[in-house]
């Protein structure tokens, strides 16, 4: 994949008086990093954005909502062509994972109300729309279900993995963390945006072997692995894979526990469906970590377990959809190709209040 191109421009307040009037600037990102520097990267996303702990997170959608706004969205489907010209969402555009990026390059991606990207599964679009979200785009999005939430014509890969198999091997025995910090891993020198740019484009490059782990090569090799339930707790104690940890996805911040992660282990992380361990995974990958997801959450191996089977006549839709390597133009609101000027996603970062003396606080 290229390089990300854009520049990424960022939107800071200062207060400055004791009346709290705001002053809004938007200045080049290196020029002011180089005067606030975070001490590593996971610290630049805490402070500015911290995906991880978004109310929307993971950042997934359902199709019902897409399908009563489909004039208003950038769909972009990154299954392969053949895939794509088997049926593909009205207005969706086919863009290999490898140019996603070069692709929004074009666009004034502002216009839309979101990016929805799609996929078989919705796994793989997932780690993309969180890739997307750490670099500032935060209506980006996957399709829950992938095409087969869209129609349940699709819907054969996640039938086949669904599965009971390893229901008589979970374990009720909870697992604590480390009590000793491993520390972050070591990542290249640099201003945080820029390292967090060079990140996100080294983990776009990976492919879907290289992130997702099936159940059978996980329970095979229970010891190779350091695995996180991110599961809620009552859950976890339903039963769980064999020395899981159970840590929620907010608590993976450097001021959490997040440096209680092992660095020299691979991590397995896993939650109901797939889509918030595939979102933390990719978080973890821009980190540093030698981070999966295991594809299809505990649905692949323990299904049923905890009375909530997936339903597939309530998340698989009957939408209509067209073949072909076509995509018919649909009546798209206020967008435009963007031939002056790269999108530019909004990162904040804080900046300590001016004081100006006068009893401000």
């Amino acid at each position: 994949m290229k390089k990300l191109s854009f520049t990424l421009l960022i939107s800071i307040f200062l207060l400055f008086s004791c009346n709290k009037q705001a002053v809004f600037y938007t200045t080049n990102v290196d020029s002011l990093l180089a005067q606030h520097k975070a001490p590593d990267l996971a610290t630049f996303i805490e402070q500015t954005n911290p995906v991880v702990a978004l109310d929307d997170y993971p950042p997934i959608i359902i199709a019902p909502i897409v399908k009563s706004e489909l004039n208003q969205d950038l769909i972009i489907d990154i299954r392969r062509k053949e895939a794509y010209e088997a049926g593909h969402i009205n207005g969706a555009y086919n863009v290999k994972p490898s140019q996603l990026f070069e692709f929004l390059n074009k666009y004034n991606v502002a216009a839309y109300k979101r990016i929805v990207l799609v996929c078989y599964s919705g796994q793989m679009a997932t780690f993309y729309a969180e890739l997307l979200r750490l670099l500032g785009y935060k209506n980006a999005y996957s399709l829950a279900y992938g095409m087969a939430g869209w129609n349940k014509d699709f819907g054969g890969l996640f039938k086949k993995n669904i599965s009971a198999k390893y229901i008589n091997k979970i374990s009720k025995t909870d697992v604590n963390l480390p009590k000793n910090k491993a520390g972050l891993p070591k990542l290249e020198n640099g201003l945080p945006l820029t390292v967090l740019k060079n990140q996100v484009d080294k983990t776009a490059n990976l492919s879907p072997k290289q992130y997702l782990v099936s159940a059978d090569q996980v329970f095979q090799n229970l010891d190779k692995y350091f695995i996180i339930d991110l599961r809620k707790n009552e859950h976890y104690k339903v039963g769980h894979i064999p020395g899981a940890v159970n840590i929620r996805p907010n608590e993976l911040l450097p001021s959490k526990k997040l440096q209680y992660l092992p660095k020299d282990k691979p991590i397995v992380l896993y939650c109901y469906h797939g889509y918030t361990s595939v979102a933390t995974t990719a978080y973890l990958r821009v980190l540093g970590y030698d981070a999966y997801s295991l594809k299809f959450g505990y649905h692949s191996f323990m299904d049923g377990i905890l009375n909530k089977r997936i339903d597939f006549n309530a998340v698989f839709n009957d939408f209509p959809y067209i073949t072909g390597d076509k995509r018919l133009d649909i009546k798209l609101a206020k967008v435009q190709t963007n031939n002056q000027a790269a999108p530019k996603p909004t990162i904040k970062v804080p900046v300590k209040k001016k004081q100006v003396g006068g009893g401000c606080e």
